[in-house]
């Protein structure tokens, strides 16, 4: 016998979270899916065209879920969005907030995006997992950090543009936060989603430490290059 609480039904609550790489969604989704009332999936509108990524969408927000799901949602990068404004309508039309992801630190973002490449390349994998050993301080060239701090900029203000226009609800989330208190911030995120509080644990593990000190192997000699530029105090902080 099934009784009414245990019938299929469309989630009443809709979200996707916007990032840029290295702000904190692979902790975020993972720690989603241990609530019992999420049903959250990964990247998938990666190398996929226009046609696809909208009957997705239709799909994963319309499809009845198993109870005590209530809420239902995806990540993605802009970048992997075919059409930027057809996304826009369609989180309109099927009611979608909105869950925006940054970090206020750009050098560290960029060092922790070289280290996840450093990452795949030795265990195929983008994130780190208890099981998985840190990787250890990073030597890269001013020329390539400079480099990839513009890369994560412009990624990160592809998400603000996109969460500033979307016309949606939207929960804008910091990864500094994240790590001065891992409960609010989680917290913030099903009070958005009107979701139960509950203790949530994440699988995902930080990759790099956030002293620069300790992250990067020529600090000084970085931190001397950057002096008098706008990235110079993300260095002490």
């Amino acid at each position: 016998m099934r009784w009414p609480w245990q019938r299929n039904s469309v989630p009443r609550c809709r979200f996707a979270i916007v990032f840029p790489g290295r702000t904190g969604s692979s902790f975020l989704v993972s720690c989603l899916r241990s609530h019992p009332a999420v049903h959250v999936e990964g990247e998938q509108l990666v190398r996929q065209d226009a046609a696809w990524q909208r009957r997705y969408l239709h799909s994963l927000y319309g499809d009845a879920r198993p109870a005590p799901v209530i809420a239902t949602g995806f990540k993605t990068k802009p970048k992997d969005v075919w059409d930027l404004g057809g996304f826009a309508q369609v989180l309109a039309e099927l009611d979608v907030r909105v869950i925006a992801l940054s970090r206020r630190n750009l050098v560290k973002l960029a060092v922790s995006t070289l280290n996840a490449r450093r990452l795949h390349e030795s265990t195929g994998r983008w994130n780190r997992t208890a099981e998985t050993p840190a990787p250890g301080p990073l030597a890269v060239s001013a020329e390539e950090l400079a480099a990839t701090i513009d890369r994560c900029a412009a990624a990160q203000a592809e998400v603000h543009g996109f969460a500033s226009s979307c016309g949606r609800p939207v929960l804008h989330l910091d990864y500094e936060d994240l790590l001065l208190d891992r409960g609010r911030w989680i917290g913030s995120v099903l009070d958005f989603l009107e979701l139960p509080k509950r203790e949530l644990a994440g699988e995902v593990e930080k990759s790099t430490a956030d002293d620069l000190r300790v992250a990067l192997a020529d600090f000084e000699g970085l931190r001397a290059h950057f002096r008098g530029t706008a990235r110079e105090a993300d260095f002490l902080t």
